[in-house]
């Protein structure tokens, strides 16, 4: 598995290296080869050392879907992206192999909603073309986002101190995992034409509403990424780094006066620097995780083989500890290879769209992408403080697959626009050529039959 893994990333890397549309077929399909053999051997050691049939059941589901979901996108979008395809079906692979061995049930609910998601957003390609004013819609989505924001600090239910969903009024979801591409689109729309200072102030506070929100909710992690995700958009929109270090100075000012006035993140941060003070307490999640990661090494000790159940929250927010226990050091950073991949594939998109509110756009989504990612692996390897998040596609969470699976196909919706302009316009310029062709061809013929007159005379 730590193979297929390792040269899984690898073609990854020569995709982008190659430039003609052959290479790159045929790295896909070895990408895929790859993904789909360490599918059946990681369900097959799931096999032997459960004996449990319901594996095998949930195995035949799993494939169906993976091969309906890739079938289903290449023949109703002949230019979606292979990558970005390709890289979802994997992570999906992975975090499957990893909750059937944490908690078999909760897995295959997951897998329920990630059914559900995954044909559901199919859609959004069709829907982002039909619909072509998404870009007018700015103070919509910010009210919308914080209203909800709004609404899980009022009425939301608090798990692990923090308040993130709403199933106290009936509702299993965690709206700022929507409230992520609503504020991206509401950044994008804000700065596509205007970024004078008056424009860029009325952005910022209503950004900053929304990190109060989350902050006031103890939703750290969240906030952490609408933060640093509308510098990020903010730089590319106005290519002013003294927004960014005015941003920057103003976060660290914010930081400091929330450590002074919120115990939870005095807490969270007295943990991060020395776990052992509370090793029963509020270190011991922290400190299983390193142990979970030492443990493993670079090649892990195997599926069933470790102990990753002890680790709290390990299906959730610490199933990076858990992959790194039992699959080992090197395939827990393929996986964070293939999600770096996945960013740049998403940056390259941003570059490729003429469209200013789509440039922006799609560099914001990618960068809500990445940074969770890189909060999640820095919070379970102690780099930075935990922060509660999920490793998009591989941890359980029904909201934070939906919301994944909708950032991945709107990116997917802009890639494909691009592509079909791009052939258009190679279209036009092979017509352009054609006629070129023909016009220097026709006034030879005229030249060669004005020297043929002139000897007859």
């Amino acid at each position: 598995m730590i193979l297929l893994m390792l040269l899984y990333s690898v073609f990854t890397l020569y995709y982008f290296r190659m430039k003609s549309h052959v290479g790159r077929t045929r790295i896909s399909h070895s990408q895929r080869f790859f993904l789909f053999l360490l599918h059946f051997l990681g369900n097959l050691i799931l096999y032997l050392q459960t004996g449990d049939i319901q594996i095998l059941l949930f195995y035949v589901l799993q494939l169906i879907f993976l091969t309906a979901y890739i079938l289903l996108w290449r023949g109703i979008y002949k230019n979606a992206s292979r990558l970005i395809l390709n890289n979802t079906c994997m992570l999906l692979c992975i975090g499957f192999i990893v909750q059937a061995r944490l908690n078999t049930d909760k897995a295959i609910h997951q897998f329920m909603i990630v059914v559900a998601a995954g044909l559901a957003t199919l859609l959004v390609p069709y829907i982002m073309r039909q619909i072509r004013s998404w870009e007018k819609g700015c103070w919509l989505y910010g009210l919308i986002g914080l209203a909800l924001l709004a609404l899980v600090l009022v009425a939301g239910s608090s798990e692990y101190g923090a308040k993130l969903s709403l199933s106290n009024i009936g509702l299993p979801i965690q709206p700022s995992e929507f409230v992520k591409i609503s504020f991206v689109f509401f950044v994008a729309s804000m700065l596509r034409k205007d970024t004078s200072f008056k424009r860029v102030s009325l952005t910022t506070v209503v950004a900053a509403a929304h990190v109060l929100v989350l902050v006031l909710s103890k939703d750290l992690g969240s906030a952490l990424i609408f933060f640093i995700s509308y510098l990020c958009m903010l730089l590319v929109a106005t290519q002013n780094f003294l927004y960014v270090f005015i941003g920057l100075l103003a976060g660290g000012g914010a930081s400091v006066l929330a450590y002074r006035l919120f115990t939870h993140v005095q807490t969270r941060v007295q943990v991060w620097q020395n776990p052992w003070i509370d090793v029963t307490g509020d270190g011991w999640q922290i400190l299983q995780s390193l142990f979970a990661i030492g443990t493993g090494g670079w090649f892990g000790l195997g599926l069933y083989q470790g102990k990753a159940g002890s680790i709290p929250v390990a299906i959730k927010d610490f199933v990076f500890s858990a992959i790194s226990e039992e699959m080992g050091g090197i395939f827990a950073l393929c996986l964070v290879f293939i999600c770096m991949e996945m960013l740049l594939q998403f940056f390259w998109v941003s570059t490729w769209m003429k469209d200013r509110f789509q440039k922006i756009l799609v560099f914001g989504l990618g960068t809500v992408y990445g940074v969770q990612v890189l909060i999640n692996v820095g919070g379970v390897t102690k780099f930075i403080p935990s922060t509660g998040l999920t490793l998009p596609l591989i941890s359980y969470g029904g909201s934070s697959a939906l919301a994944t699976f909708l950032t991945f196909s709107i990116i997917q919706a802009y890639y494909i626009q691009r592509e079909e302009e791009k052939k258009e316009e190679e279209e036009e310029i092979r017509q352009r050529e054609i006629e070129q062709r023909r016009y220097i061809a026709r006034q030879r013929a005229e030249t060669v039959k004005g020297r043929s007159v002139q000897r007859r005379r």
